[in-house]
């Protein structure tokens, strides 16, 4: 069984003027106005071009994937089959270089590229990217999570757009918090929201729920804080219905790092809940094989591995659209 961690990603427009970096030969920046009205399609055709030139052998017109930590490592990846109803699966590879010593007590450098699985979702509606955990590859999705970013954001800025991921968490997460009473023994006087920049209708939709959720069930002031009077605690209940669908509306469907709590006590710092914590869904091992499979010979019934990545992609998305 294959583990893949999975995040949304949004847009932002970008409204100052862009340098361009010397890997974007674009002549001059398209205004976001005129970009983020279609910023999927704009994406879409990003991952379509790169797909085309890869198809053509023509690497030097493909993407050039880089982390923010270490720009001048280059990242080497590869579509595993054609681009079908918006789903892009490639491999991201991790250059390493291994060395080992022989029976003749001779040593031996090698090169070695471990790899994990990408999958982007850019249906409507959808806008998510699934990470493969692959610790051989890299020991941590985060790596992978910044390559895409670094990467996503550096080629759209030509449109005048960035690219962030958001990582889906469980709400347990957010609970098991709360009652860690030997860590926090007074409570929590305040618990920030924080929302990103919402172009996502379905997040919009989670959004405007849960704000009316919010003024209903809180004795409290409200300027996306949640507030304890002087000297109080709030009351935090994972069984109160209210509370709980709030929490999963932010950790579940918003994602990325958006709660903080904020403990009572001297010295006692801010609580950034799940900024390490992932939503970690399966996919039977062998699905990506068959689908490359399916893909090479496309039939009338279409591609039973393509309808199980678009199940896993679409997980809890159902709720809100």
């Amino acid at each position: 069984m294959s583990a893949f961690t999975i995040y949304n990603y949004q847009f932002e427009p970008i409204e100052e003027p862009i340098e361009l970096n010397l890997f974007l030969m674009a002549p001059a920046t398209i205004p976001a106005s005129e970009s983020f009205p279609k910023r999927q399609e704009v994406f879409g055709q990003l991952l379509m071009d790169d797909y085309v030139a890869q198809k053509k052998g023509k690497e030097k017109e493909m993407l050039v994937f880089i982390s923010k930590k270490e720009r001048e490592k280059v990242y080497r990846h590869k579509y595993l089959t054609k681009p079908t109803d918006e789903i892009y699966v490639m491999k991201v590879a991790n250059k390493r270089i291994i060395t080992r010593e022989t029976k003749e007590f001779t040593v031996e450098v090698e090169e070695d590229y471990p790899s994990c699985v990408v999958i982007i979702d850019n249906r409507p509606g959808i806008q998510r990217v699934a990470i493969e955990k692959k610790t051989r590859a890299f020991e941590s999705v985060r790596t992978v999570e910044n390559i895409l970013n670094t990467t996503f954001s550096l080629y759209l800025k030509r449109w005048s757009l960035d690219f962030t991921l958001y990582q889906l968490h469980e709400p347990r997460i957010f609970w098991n918090t709360v009652h860690d009473v030997k860590r926090y023994p007074l409570g929590f006087k305040k618990v920030c929201f924080h929302l990103p920049h919402l172009n996502l209708e379905r997040l919009t939709k989670v959004i405007d729920k849960y704000l009316t959720e919010v003024r209903k069930n809180y004795d409290s002031s409200l300027d996306w804080q949640v507030t304890a009077s002087t000297g109080g605690k709030l009351n935090l209940d994972e069984n109160n219905l209210h509370q709980a669908a709030i929490i999963e509306g932010m950790t579940e469907h918003i994602g990325g790092n958006n709660i903080t709590l904020y403990p009572n006590g001297t010295g006692m710092k801010p609580v950034c809940v799940g900024r390490d914590s992932f939503l970690v869904l399966p996919l039977d091992e062998g699905v990506i094989e068959r689908l490359v499979e399916d893909l090479k010979q496309p039939n009338a019934f279409g591609s039973p591995a393509l309808d199980k990545i678009k199940i896993l992609m679409k997980t809890n998305i159902d709720d809100v659209i």
